[in-house]
């Protein structure tokens, strides 16, 4: 028996995150966030700033944009591209991360009914290199800082636009870790 202890995915219906896990000869006998008195005296495993995910989840969770979420800004709640670029704004003069991140932007939440461009990110970044992921982590904007960062066998690849850079476009393997590690290009 084991118990792990520290932040516990379970891609349940609500999404809850809890912080334990009691596994016991290959099955799952307990998760929560108060261990229970039966399960103290078991091998307590930390996983410090790990996080534990199941192992026959649906693929298409996107836990690495989970983790990017995580590692930067998130802008899923701004009614529009002004107030989104207000938020960056902010988030870009504090930062001090190589590459910046946010995530979260729709073209259907906001009043606009677009994505802020490359441009408008510029305007607001400080010549910080920062990329926007989409709410739905296919796709995203990003601004020229980090375009100029960007490898020549990147832009070269079919599909590559400058402006948006979509899911088959993925920087390179590893990216997302790269990124939510604040390692960056």
């Amino acid at each position: 028996m084991k118990v792990y202890h520290g932040k516990i995915l379970t891609v349940n219906e609500n999404n809850d995150v809890f912080d334990y896990l009691v596994e016991d000869r290959g099955r799952i006998v307990f998760v929560g966030n108060e261990l229970p008195e039966k399960y103290r005296r078991a091998e307590t495993i930390e996983l410090g700033g790990r996080a534990l995910i199941p192992p026959f989840a649906d693929t298409h969770q996107h836990f690495a944009s989970f983790s990017a979420f995580h590692a930067g800004l998130n802008v899923m709640e701004a009614a529009s591209n002004r107030e989104i670029l207000d938020m960056v704004r902010a988030f870009a003069s504090k930062a001090s991360a190589k590459t910046l991140i946010a995530f979260g932007a729709s073209p259907y939440s906001v009043e606009e009914g677009r994505l802020v461009s490359r441009e408008e990110l510029d305007a607001v970044t400080f010549g910080k290199p920062l990329f926007m992921v989409k709410y739905d982590g296919h796709a995203c904007v990003v601004n020229t800082a980090l375009l100029k960062k960007l490898p020549k066998k990147i832009k070269q690849l079919r599909g590559f636009r400058g402006l948006r850079l979509y899911h088959k476009l993925a920087f390179h393997p590893g990216a997302h870790r790269e990124y939510a590690e604040g390692r960056g290009l």
